[in-house]
């Protein structure tokens, strides 16, 4: 059945590979709107824009715009949100941003998703959302209540909304709490494409803790197909949705930073640093919830995922 699917932040890394694959593998007619923010280089982003598949519908605005047009002429059945501010760090030094694009923008989509009788509404949430939560794997019932950033306090605020919208008018609300997705197109301001970047132009690097640190590293194809099984899920819930999006094998960071050193047959210039007060050291998906829901859980090594990576950077910056 062709449905009409909203994507927001079809500029950014996974809502580009998103419609890519959703225009590719279904009949369904994809909408994208974006910003196009300057988080990090534009002209990445203007790249992403253009490699769009011709079926893609795009349109240049921002999350807090009257989207009301859009929702009318497209008749949108289904909204995927993935536009937000990213990043733990640049929250410290620019929170009202994060106010204004995951909290505001968040009502104002999800609000219009309502009035226009949209009733299934996926959004991203983040791994940051555990916070200081130490017991290990985390599990999508474990409590979240010490958010150790803003960026995360902003996702909880997602995830509430998200569950007041369920309750109040009746949509099926779908939170992914993405574990550090990765892979060809990322994001630069990630740590693995800033090693490359640095250890190609003899930079040096910081690494924090001695690298004892470990991360869920997720390639973004296995994020992507997650996203399809949950869209063509129709399987009703009795209450709002929540799934992690992750690998369930965490990498040790200094083991990364080495492998990515090796397949660029360089030696890394590494500046020992202090964890960040919001870093937790390990990050940890159970994806049993995900599995059972879909029955498909990410699975990919994070030796295949980072060369994949590699192979695409050589080529994309020559």
């Amino acid at each position: 059945m062709s449905k009409t699917i909203l994507i927001t932040g079809i500029a950014g890394f996974i809502g580009f590979n998103l419609a890519q694959h959703l225009s590719r593998n279904t009949n369904w007619s994809i909408v994208g709107i974006d910003n196009v923010n300057d988080y990090y280089d534009t002209q990445l982003k203007e790249d992403r824009i253009k490699n769009l598949d011709k079926r893609v519908r795009f349109f240049r605005r921002d999350l807090n715009d009257d989207l009301s047009d859009i929702f009318r002429q497209e008749s949108i059945d289904c909204v995927v949100n993935l536009a937000a501010q990213a990043g733990v760090r640049y929250s410290k030094k620019n929170p009202g941003t994060y106010i204004y694009s995951n909290i505001n923008g968040f009502y104002n989509l999800i609000n219009t998703a309502r009035v226009f009788g949209v009733t299934k509404v996926l959004y991203a949430s983040s791994s940051s959302v555990y916070g200081a939560n130490e017991q290990l794997p985390f599990k999508e019932s474990d409590l979240t209540s010490t958010p150790m950033s803003l960026y995360a306090a902003t996702k909880l605020s997602n995830e509430s909304m998200a569950s007041g919208f369920f309750y109040s008018y009746g949509i099926r609300t779908i939170g992914l709490r993405f574990f550090n997705i990765y892979g060809p197109f990322g994001r630069p301001d990630m740590a693995y494409f800033m090693w490359t970047n640095k250890l190609i132009n003899s930079e040096e690097i910081s690494l924090n803790n001695n690298g004892d640190m470990w991360r869920d590293m997720t390639y973004i194809n296995d994020c992507i197909k997650a996203i399809h099984l949950l869209l063509v899920n129709n399987e009703n819930s009795a209450t709002p949705e929540i799934y992690n999006i992750g690998n369930k094998d965490p990498i040790r960071i200094g083991d990364l930073l080495e492998y990515i050193a090796d397949e660029l047959g360089l030696i890394p210039n590494i500046k020992y640093t202090l964890a960040g007060s919001e870093e937790p050291v390990k990050t940890w998906a159970d994806t049993s919830l995900l599995e059972k829901k879909i029955g498909f859980t990410p699975n990919t090594d994070f030796r295949y995922g980072v060369k994949k990576f590699l192979d695409w950077y050589e080529e994309y910056y020559d």
